[in-house]
């Protein structure tokens, strides 16, 4: 984990497992791989600069609320700032591939998450994987004597605080300090909390047989998809917040309701209902032959890169 290629230049660092790491080493066609490896370093850079237009021209500070439209960008750019981090894992994981360590993906469109539970398996994937291999399956079937809905609750609960207090032990060894704040408790636990509801939810949801339906836009997974995100985004901000009382005091700018709040209102709700619909895969397949030379898929990490050369220019 300290000793990987990348981490010379990241010190926050995916946690990349041992096992896989070794089971995935040119363990399919080399050229494939590296396809693979170009994509995710090109897909990085472009998070990374996305991320660095919404620090420059979104990002504020609370004090600065004034109103509603300052309220909704605030909320918004908390969140979409985590591109930095998403950005940073899919360089790492796609320079490895360039040395023919096949890792799995370590972000899959977290921000089009239908649930809680969805957005727990999308987001820091990698970080998901190691919660579950060293915390949650052992507290589960220490548990599971007692029924499995009450294992499957202590051990979510378990899993939370031991991610808040791994989250300041990281913050400790990046920053120096080792936060332990009530924004930050209250962000994991309301998080803890919506992620057991939905696995409580899942888990008593009887399972069809019905056949898959196509894949085409549904109202309801819409609407699923953008509630999720509207919370994530407000919680994002309480955990961004220098402290409660900021962050409560920076929602009565709410209430001055000006023209550019309601476009973004609007152009979000809309953006969100055309793109939550669709049921996206919750990871990607990896190829395990190479594409075409000329097809797109080869092609799509180049031009990406000459298309932002050209506006950097």
């Amino acid at each position: 984990y300290f000793f990987l290629l990348p981490n010379v230049c990241f010190p926050l660092f995916p946690v990349v497992d041992f096992a896989t790491f070794r089971r995935t080493y040119y363990d399919r066609d080399e050229l494939a791989i590296y396809q693979t490896g170009l994509k995710w370093i090109v897909r990085g850079l472009v998070h990374l600069i996305a991320y660095r237009f919404v620090y420059v021209y979104l990002a504020s500070d609370p004090a600065d609320i004034r109103s509603l439209g300052d309220l909704v960008q605030f909320v918004l750019a908390t969140f979409l700032l985590y591109l930095r981090v998403s950005g940073q894992f899919h360089l790492i994981t796609g320079i490895l591939h360039l040395f023919g360590y096949r890792l799995p993906e370590t972000h899959h469109l977290y921000y089009l998450a239908s649930s809680f539970t969805d957005f727990w398996r999308r987001i820091n994937i990698y970080w998901k994987d190691f919660m579950m291999k060293l915390v949650y399956y052992p507290s589960f079937f220490a548990l599971r004597r007692h029924g499995n809905t009450l294992a499957l609750v202590v051990a979510t609960i378990v899993v939370f605080a031991a991610t808040w207090i791994l989250h300041s032990y990281q913050w400790f060894w990046l920053r120096g300090g080792f936060p332990i704040q009530p924004q930050d408790g209250l962000f994991w636990g309301f998080l803890g909390v919506l992620v057991v509801v939905g696995s409580l939810r899942e888990l008593r949801k009887p399972r069809s047989r019905a056949p898959a339906r196509a894949a085409g836009w549904s109202g309801s997974l819409a609407l699923r998809t953008v509630g999720t995100f509207t919370a994530i985004c407000v919680l994002w901000s309480l955990w961004s917040a220098q402290s409660v009382m900021e962050w409560l005091v920076m929602w009565g700018a709410a209430a001055t309701v000006d023209a550019y709040g309601v476009g973004l209102l609007a152009a979000l709700l809309a953006i969100g209902l055309a793109l939550g619909g669709k049921p996206w895969p919750v990871g990607e397949s990896q190829a395990s032959a190479p594409a075409r030379a000329w097809s797109m898929p080869t092609l799509l990490p180049g031009l990406t890169l000459v298309a932002l050369i050209v506006v950097a220019s």
